[in-house]
């Protein structure tokens, strides 16, 4: 989950110029690590995530995503 995060924040870069989150990517010895993203979901790292762990009150999108 931790790299395909860290692509989608590279591709939004790229397309349009800002970020898709704000939060610092960390390098960790296995890879990119979005620290809150870690503390989330570290108790279940060989589990799938559920729907319902999600809160989706939480997320939000930058302006430029938001339409899609």
């Amino acid at each position: 989950m931790q790299k395909l995060v860290y692509y989608a924040q590279a591709w939004h870069l790229v397309a349009f110029l800002t970020p898709l989150f704000e939060e610092d990517i960390e390098a960790w010895t296995h890879g990119p690590v979005i620290r809150s993203l870690y503390r989330r979901f570290k108790d279940g790292l060989r589990d799938s995530i559920k729907i319902d762990a999600i809160d989706w009150e939480e997320v939000t999108f930058s302006p430029e995503t938001e339409q899609y």
